[in-house]
């Protein structure tokens, strides 16, 4: 049975390519030649023969294709865990943050938000309206924002449930997984 199909394969088979030397060629092709004993519908053998090819190699970029968007997937996910449990840290640091401006605004008196010049002038009585402005170089403690400010913030990030709005890369990740989990339509079969 070997030796037949060796001697077939051999023999009655021919693989024609395109010759690399013309520069004429539009389009890359593949030809088939097969010569077969009267009586034999060669035609149908030679279809069946490609059509069984061609349904191999679909076959097979189709699980490899599945393969690497199962991958992708698991990358994905594995990005939007990291992105997830980074912004949760960021978020419990800068409550943390919150509780001790707080507690220094409070021990201040420092209701509303505030500046440090305005500090300094507690106590101070001024006679008719005074509009203060103060330019400075330096970043400004948070608890010159005052417990009011402060604890209304600490407030909203307690109360969030989710945080995949806040990290904009969340978005693109669930983006990507979204297309990716949409199911490729499959290319029709070509008839003989």
């Amino acid at each position: 049975m070997e030796q037949a199909f060796e001697d077939f394969n051999s023999k009655a088979l021919k693989l024609v390519l395109p010759d690399p030397k013309r520069t004429a060629v539009l389009k890359t092709y593949v030809s088939i030649e097969m010569r077969f004993p009267e009586g034999l519908d060669g035609k149908t053998v030679l279809n069946g023969l490609t059509q069984y090819a061609i349904e191999c190699e679909r076959q097979q970029i189709a699980r490899d294709l599945q393969v690497i968007v199962q991958n992708r997937l698991r990358e994905l996910d594995t990005q939007l865990e990291t992105a997830r449990v980074d912004y949760a840290a960021k978020k419990d640091a800068r409550i943390a943050e919150l509780g001790e401006a707080i507690v220094i605004a409070r021990s201040l008196g420092l209701k509303r938000p505030s500046t440090p010049s305005s500090l300094g002038q507690a106590g101070i009585e001024s006679a008719g309206n005074v509009m203060r402005t103060e330019v400075n170089s330096q970043q400004i403690p948070l608890y010159f924002m005052g417990t009011d400010a402060l604890e209304a913030e600490q407030q909203a990030l307690r109360k969030r449930t989710s945080d995949d709005f806040a990290d904009p890369r969340v978005a693109e990740i669930r983006k990507e997984q979204m297309l990716l989990e949409k199911k490729p339509r499959r290319a029709g079969s070509a008839s003989s």
